[in-house]
């Protein structure tokens, strides 16, 4: 009974010296573990923050083109509208150029029917 108690004692000490090697390896292994994933944790945080910042560099060029195109057609429109008033001055210098060439027209005329009626006279009075 002795020896087996011994025996069973022995064979205690053997099991708990695997055991707490078979725990001692499983820890290494847990904490090879969980450096490895504090390792890719930290890798696809980066990449994370990386992607982050590159999608907001992406949103604020977008912004930028989003005001310039309205820049653009703010300035178009402005251009449409300083090009119908120009057409609008246009016409209006066009119409008042035309009543100032029929003014003078008329004036000419009237100068020129002064200048026979001089000549007239002066031609009457040399004849008398």
């Amino acid at each position: 009974l002795k020896s087996e108690n011994r025996e069973l004692a022995e064979r205690g000490k053997e099991f708990e010296k695997e055991y707490v090697d078979v725990v001692k390896e499983k820890d290494d292994i847990i904490g090879g573990l969980e450096q490895k994933l504090s390792h890719i944790d930290t890798k696809y945080a980066k990449k994370l923050t990386k992607m982050g910042t590159k999608k907001e560099d992406t949103q604020k060029k977008l912004n930028i083109e989003e005001k310039e195109r309205e820049m653009f057609g703010l300035k178009l429109e402005q251009v449409m509208v300083n090009n119908k008033k120009l057409m609008l001055q246009k016409k209006f210098l066009e119409k008042q150029l035309e009543k100032d060439l029929r003014e003078m027209h008329l004036e000419m005329n009237k100068i020129q029917i002064e200048i026979q009626q001089d000549q007239l006279m002066n031609s009457n009075a040399a004849l008398q």
